[in-house]
């Protein structure tokens, strides 16, 4: 977890994929925006689970300090 905005390689690799077979002629625009969107959709479910994930953390880290002994 290491950037914010990292997307899962696979969805990066369809779109890279789909833009080569649209210089080729064998793809469409309407594909190259489905791709592209599955690419933003990753990022914005990446983005909520490291915000759940952050928050989960410090909610724990918080009371670990506050309630230890």
């Amino acid at each position: 977890m290491n950037g914010v905005f990292q997307c899962p390689p696979n969805y990066q690799r369809l779109l890279y994929a789909e833009e080569t077979k649209y210089s080729n002629g064998e793809s469409s625009l309407f594909l190259i925006n489905s791709r592209e969107n599955k690419v933003i959709d990753a990022q914005e479910k990446f983005i909520s689970i490291k915000t759940k994930f952050l928050k989960s953390f410090n909610k724990l880290k918080w009371m670990k300090e506050n309630f230890s002994l």
